[in-house]
């Protein structure tokens, strides 16, 4: 047999088949756009349903309203009664700062404190024990109970009923649930946002925690202090009934032993206490030089010009400040000269300079603080001296009274004490008096007008968008699970041979055989198939006379193919004859109304009737027809006989066009046994329905037997479903194509 297609032996159908390997999906590519216009329909639905279901949800959710307030809160400036290791400790950042406050308005006992005060514990909204019958709240309050019931059951739960306190604990959790605190970055103002299902109880809530929360920090701020001055005010108490208490010893004792004090005792008693004075004077001078050197000494950057002595120098001050500009000067100059130049040589000899008189000053300085110390301790140690003198001879003078005047001495210590820790009192409560909130409302909570929650906008768009990709999504996954040849241009990808075209799903077909001629002559399925014999015979410098038509699998509509091809090739005045080789489900009877029960093609083949005696005229089609026969032994073994050969040669020689209907490819091996003994084979594949991993195994296995074939014919078309698959030959199925028809 001599083909003139792209295929033209077996040995390219192999190197088809090699390639279909590398590449199995090249029959399989999908159009994104061409697949969402397909299944339009399912992407509408889902779409329209998802919308419409997200939209049902938001009328059943019990609307929200949100109230805001917001707060601005202040960096804490430290205390004055601080010490300087607390002063010089790192204070919290900005972020830091921002968070804790944002806790404290998140914090249960806050919340605890609002429930309370507005009592939401007695409200249906809050506390899920007081909602009516039927709501959400109580199918989650009736669900947590009968987990509670089976964890008894179990032994997994205390058996113990609810209590108040456990719907509290309720009430506090949908508070909580409910408010929202939020801040942006780099801004100390906070946003409180709170949740309700009427517009003044959001309101009146958000403005509620925030006056709780400022209440709180005030609170705060003055416990400690007020604290100090409840603990200095019992200690005054206690200290000066101490006085009284020592004053009224004194008196019993001068009474009792008739101690009056002499003019020397006066005298000398005057002068220890002016001692006394100067020696405190003196040791106050001694200490703050001691201080003061010892800040010289200790600074931490390790150099005394950073201590505070230092720095009050205007000299010192003024030196600093030149020797600063020079040293920004020699920056300067060192990006611009290199590091021999005179003037920058020049610039830092100054500069030495300037530090050298900066130290000399210092040591100037600290040499004062020295000299000043020493003086301080001989005058403290003279006065010492001098103290000691004086109490020798007030005890010389007078002994009896020692201890009377040592209680004297007592009782005016602890006045001065009482003096300092009221002193410090009058301070502390000055210090509440002027203590100011940290935090300021910027902005009330004012009645909301339209609820906030849910966002029904926001919802639909999102469930419209999401159902949208999810359609299109499905849509996509449909059409790769789908794998039918929808287009002659899929077949084309799937492989190197000719496609002779499509033919539209006859819908002329009666029950029991072909419609009637007058119909199927006027039908574009007549036209393509005359199109179709046309284009085989043209191919070919010799006509063919024997025509395989067979398929992948079955129900491909190659038996009404042959049958009606054989009629067509019969209205132009050929003989022709259509011979039943599927011995295992014969078709042809029915098409052509002929006898079955008559010998056949088995028959024939096994030489038991002669070809007159099968062939059987069907007057309708002006065809002659052969059947299958009956077959007594496999449908294989009869078809491999020599006899077929010959058969078909005779029939060549009496009829212009022999076609035979074959078994598909895949159900049995006769096919690649009938095509070594035909001029021609066509293979049928069905537009929608034939898988493209079937017809590559059937081009695979007629690859295998080294059987040659002359195309493809893509039958059963819907032809106004064919033009959805984007392909480029979809105007062949064109309204304005199809209305040269009077029949699809």
């Amino acid at each position: 047999m001599q083909n003139q297609v792209q295929i033209t032996d077996a040995s390219d159908l192999r190197v088809w088949s090699d390639t279909a390997r590398e590449s199995p999906d090249s029959g399989n590519a999908i159009d994104t756009v061409s697949a969402l216009q397909r299944h339009w329909a399912l992407v509408t639905t889902v779409t329209a349903g998802a919308t419409v279901l997200a939209y049902l949800l938001c009328q059943l959710v019990t609307p929200l309203f949100a109230a805001k307030t917001s707060v601005m809160i202040e960096a804490r400036s430290p205390s004055p009664a601080a010490s300087l290791s607390n002063q010089m400790a790192m204070q919290p950042s900005e972020e830091t700062l921002r968070k804790n406050e944002i806790s404290i308005l998140r914090s249960r006992s806050l919340a605890e404190s609002v429930v309370t005060r507005l009592s939401l514990d007695r409200d249906p909204e809050f506390n899920p024990t007081l909602q009516p019958t039927k709501s959400q709240h109580e199918l989650l309050v009736r669900a947590k109970a009968a987990f509670v019931s089976i964890s008894k059951i179990f032994g997994f739960a205390e058996r113990r009923g609810r209590s108040e306190e456990d719907a509290r604990e309720d009430t506090v959790d949908i508070f909580l649930d409910r408010l929202g605190v939020t801040s942006t970055d780099a801004s100390r103002v906070i946003d409180v946002r709170f949740l309700s299902e009427t517009p003044d109880r959001a309101a009146q809530v958000a403005n509620t925690i925030v006056n709780e929360y400022i209440a709180a920090k005030i609170h705060q701020q003055i416990a400690g202090p007020q604290t100090a001055a409840e603990s200095l005010e019992r200690h005054i108490q206690a200290l000066n009934k101490k006085i009284r208490d020592s004053e009224r010893v004194i008196d019993d004792a001068r009474k009792t032993n008739g101690l009056l004090p002499t003019e020397k005792a006066r005298v000398l008693v005057d002068q220890l206490s002016e001692l006394n004075k100067r020696l405190a004077v003196v040791t106050g001078e001694r200490m703050t030089a001691e201080a003061r050197l010892k800040e010289l000494h200790s600074t931490q950057s390790g150099r005394a010009e950073s201590a505070a002595a230092v720095l009050a120098s205007a000299l010192i001050q003024r030196l600093q400040a030149e020797a600063s500009l020079l040293a920004s000067r020699i920056g300067q100059m060192s990006t611009t000269y290199g590091e021999q130049n005179p003037k920058l040589a020049q610039a830092r000899a100054e500069l030495a300079e300037l530090h050298a008189r900066i130290d000399a000053e210092v040591a100037k300085i600290a040499a004062s603080y020295r000299d000043a110390l020493l003086v301080a301790k001989a005058n403290e140690t003279s006065l010492r001296q001098e103290v000691e003198w004086l109490k020798t001879q007030v005890a010389k003078a007078d002994s009896s009274e020692v201890d009377v005047r040592a209680l004297e001495r007592g009782t005016e210590a602890d006045k001065g004490l009482m003096m300092q820790l009221v002193t410090h009192l009058n301070e502390t409560k000055a210090h509440i008096e002027l203590q100011g909130a940290e935090a300021w409302v910027i902005s009330k909570a004012t009645v909301p007008r339209l609820p906030s929650f849910p966002p029904k906008l926001a919802i639909v768009a999102a469930a419209l968008l999401f159902s949208a990709m999810g359609g299109a999504i499905l849509a996509v996954l449909l059409e790769r699970r789908d794998g039918a040849v929808r287009s002659m241009e899929q077949i084309r990808r799937l492989t190197a041979a000719r496609v002779f075209g499509a033919l539209p799903l006859l819908k002329l077909l009666r029950r029991d055989g072909l419609p009637q001629s007058e119909r199927l002559e006027k039908s574009l399925f007549a036209e393509n198939l005359r199109g179709f014999w046309f284009q085989l015979n043209k191919i070919r410098s010799v006509p063919a006379k024997t025509l395989l038509i067979t398929s992948s699998v079955s129900s491909e509509g190659k038996s009404t193919i042959s049958a009606c091809l054989a009629r067509i090739i019969a209205w132009t005045g050929g003989r022709v004859v259509v011979v039943d080789a599927d011995l295992r489900n014969p078709t042809a009877h029915r098409l052509h109304c002929v006898d079955r029960s008559s010998p056949g093609l088995a028959e024939l083949i096994a030489g038991k009737v002669e070809l007159d005696q099968v062939l059987q005229f069907d007057s309708t089609s002006s065809t002659f027809v052969i059947t299958a026969g009956t077959c007594a032994a496999s449908p294989s073994d009869i078809l491999r006989s020599p006899r077929l050969s010959f058969v078909l040669r005779e029939l060549a020689k009496d009829f212009d066009a022999v076609i035979i209907d074959s078994p598909p490819v895949l159900a049995a091996h006769d096919a690649c046994i009938l095509a070594q003994e035909v001029d021609t084979a066509i293979m049928v594949v069905r537009w929608g329905e034939t898988k493209a991993t079937a017809l590559r195994s059937a081009l695979q296995r007629m690859s295998d037997c080294e059987v040659d074939f002359e195309g493809i014919i893509l039958s059963m078309v819907d032809v106004r479903k064919y033009q959805r698959y984007g392909s480029s030959d979809a105007e062949v199925f064109s309204r304005g194509s199809r209305k040269y028809y009077l029949y699809d």
